[in-house]
């Protein structure tokens, strides 16, 4: 009888410990969800910033990016400040479809791309991992442009002047030595 009794009052203890838990988190609930709903107030300020006038060299930026010209493009974002080429990137050339020229680099290490130095007048015959190794500098110059049928590649060879369009997915910094990626390429004839 008495393991009845004991079983019996910790049953009762468990329920009423279990159904305060259960209460706790239901109260809490609302105040989280104001906290969320402060939030978006808060980003505000942030969307006013993005909607600021560009610069003159950002607008300068932009004609150059509109402009095909890779160099002149790259020569160009580069010289903007770190927050000015952020901008650009995000409100213009993110996503954009482009039309770049350049000197094959290498067409094996990358099976579905073809990797372009867009500073031809740098080109001295490296492939990628002899650039990213010995002539880091350049990177920032380098557009590997995966393609969507890789099969395109055959009959080309290193060192060819070639022009691709393609979508910009990446951008190069000259800071990090990083280099352009562009997706859904083709070769323009």
């Amino acid at each position: 009888m008495k393991k009845l009794f004991y079983i019996g009052v910790l049953s009762a203890f468990l329920l009423a410990a279990c159904g305060e838990e259960e209460v706790k988190p239901k109260e809490e609930t609302p105040t989280e969800e104001k906290e969320v709903k402060e939030d978006p107030t808060k980003e505000k300020p942030v969307t006013a910033q993005t909607e600021a006038s560009p610069s003159e060299a950002q607008n300068a930026t932009i004609e150059a990016f509109k402009s095909n010209d890779f160099m002149k493009f790259a020569d160009a974002f580069y010289g903007l400040s770190a927050s000015e080429r952020s901008d650009v990137y995000r409100s213009t050339v993110e996503g954009a479809m482009v039309t770049w020229t350049g000197i094959i680099t290498d067409l094996d290490t990358v099976k579905d791309s073809i990797i372009v130095m867009g500073k031809t007048d740098a080109y001295n015959g490296a492939d990628w991992i002899t650039l990213g190794n010995e002539n880091a500098d350049l990177v920032p110059y380098v557009i590997i442009v995966e393609m969507t049928d890789p099969s395109v590649k055959t009959g080309l060879k290193k060192g060819d002047s070639i022009t691709l369009k393609g979508e910009v997915g990446a951008r190069g910094d000259k800071e990090v030595n990083y280099n352009w990626k562009l997706y859904k390429g083709e070769i323009v004839k």
